[in-house]
Parts: structure tokens; sequence; C-alpha cells
């Protein structure tokens, strides 16, 4: 076997001008490619994460607004809660006024009309002696 020098010098120059040539045309438009494509990637990696921060964030209000409306829900029924409770204390004294008032007014009449039940008692306790003794003299 023989090493021929011209040949290898042409193959050598032959492959570094396919080399450069591969370079311009094929190595740095796949590279540009590459890493347009990566910057792409990047950029949706970087929006989906913004979009799972923002969904996050529209989560958690959305449990914050809940939460307070369910806080402002239990006020609200507490406060019409005491407002029963207050309202019911002033119809149980109402009608305890009420039923003292009656029982007074009912006491009153009871001495009315013992009263009257006396008074016509002694007007015919009266009458009936006076009968008696006119039935004694008469006897």
């Amino acid at each position: 076997m023989n090493i021929q020098l011209s040949v290898t010098l042409w193959t050598v120059i032959c492959f570094c001008l396919l080399m450069i040539i591969l370079r311009n045309l094929l190595f740095k438009p796949m590279l540009s490619l590459m890493d347009a494509r990566k910057e792409k990637i990047t950029l949706a990696q970087k929006r989906q994460a913004e979009f799972a921060a923002m969904e996050q964030e529209h989560q958690a209000a959305m449990e914050q607004q809940a939460a307070d409306y369910a806080k402002e829900q239990k006020q609200q029924a507490e406060q019409q809660l005491e407002e029963i409770r207050v309202q019911s204390k002033k119809a149980l004294i109402l009608a305890q006024e009420q039923r003292l008032q009656q029982v007074e007014d009912y006491r009153v009449q009871a001495e009315q009309m013992h009263q009257d039940i006396l008074q016509t008692l002694q007007g015919h306790t009266a009458k009936l002696a006076a009968d008696f003794a006119q039935n004694l003299i008469k006897d």
C-alpha cells in the first residue's frame, strides 16, 4: 500500500471544503432552527407556568370569596337568630304582662262581684229579718 501525498492533500482539501459548505448550508441553519425551537419550548413552558400561577391565584381568590361569603352568611344567620331571640323575649314579656293584666282584671271583677253579692245579701238579709219578724209578730 502506497500513500500518495497529492491524493492525501486533495482529500484533506476536499474534506475541509465539504465541512465549510456543510457548516454554512446545513449546520448553521439546523442549529438556528434548533435554537428557535428551544426558545419556543421555553416560551411555551414559561406561558404554561404563568397560566398555572394565574389559575392558582384565581383558585385562591375563589376560595377566599367562598370563605367570605360563608362568613357573611353565618353573620347574617347569627344576626337573624339574635333578632328572633329579642323578638321572642319581647313577645314573652308582652304575653306575661297581658296575663298579669287579665289576672288583675279578673281579680277586680271578682272583688266587684263579691261586693255586689254582699250588698245583695245584706239587702235580702234585712228584708228576710223584717219578714221573719213580721211573721213572728203575726203568729
